[in-house]
């Protein structure tokens, strides 16, 4: 984190991860992935704003978490990555207001080519026979194999997801409610004849509101003491 001395309240705040995968190591790559790169700031005590990549988490669920609705997932290594690993960054405008245990966030994420999950490749080792059967390169073969020629458009920002979540602590519990509206995370091609032996997919984001209640307990066990 980088602090602007002239104006304490402002940051850059930024985080570089070092992110290895079989497909990478095979052709002796690193990929260098930036989780984090965006500006904070304060506005007033108790508010912020963000602009910039980050990832973005709601919700307590650790398996299913239906409030996880921001940030899409690197499944090229399957689930072998942590959840939070997986979690691939995207462009923010965040408004936070927090007073005592009340938090208030207010969302505005652009929809581009990360904003959904990306899959193994057919040649990857984590491809398995489903992944292969309806991968790109397995369905352009089998349309051509039928004299039929086939091209992907790709994913375009066009739009952005919005959402808003309240949350609050009371005692030992932490609830929280939340509002979004959105592109789901899963890519989606919609076919359109262009001829006789040509045929042309283009992305296509399935839109849903969504609304959410998560409830969690806190539990913090005592140590037990030995005489």
């Amino acid at each position: 984190c980088i602090r602007d001395r002239t104006h304490p309240a402002d940051e850059i705040k930024f985080h570089i991860d070092l992110e290895y995968n079989q497909e990478q190591i095979d052709h002796k790559k690193v990929k260098v992935d930036i989780r984090t790169l965006g500006f904070l700031k304060k506005i007033s005590k108790g508010h912020e704003l963000y602009v910039g990549d980050t990832i973005l988490i709601w919700g307590k669920a650790d398996k299913i978490n239906p409030l996880d609705v921001w940030n899409a997932d690197n499944l090229r290594q399957f689930y072998t990555l942590d959840k939070n690993e997986r979690k691939l960054p995207r462009s923010m405008v965040i408004y936070r207001w927090e007073k005592g245990n009340k938090k208030l966030e207010a969302v505005i994420a652009v929809n581009d080519i990360r904003s959904y999950h990306y899959f193994p490749s057919s040649s990857s080792p984590w491809c398995n026979t489903h992944c292969k059967v309806f991968s790109k390169d397995s369905l352009t073969k089998s349309l051509n194999s039928k004299g039929i020629s086939s091209s992907f458009s790709p994913y375009k920002t066009n739009d952005a997801d919005i959402g808003a979540r309240f949350s609050h602590s009371i005692n030992s519990y932490d609830f929280s409610f939340m509002l979004y509206h959105g592109a789901d995370r899963i890519p989606y091609y919609t076919k359109k004849q262009i001829s006789a032996t040509k045929l042309e997919f283009a992305p296509y984001q399935e839109k849903q509101t969504q609304i959410g209640f998560d409830l969690s307990l806190i539990h913090i066990s005592e140590p037990t003491r030995r005489s």
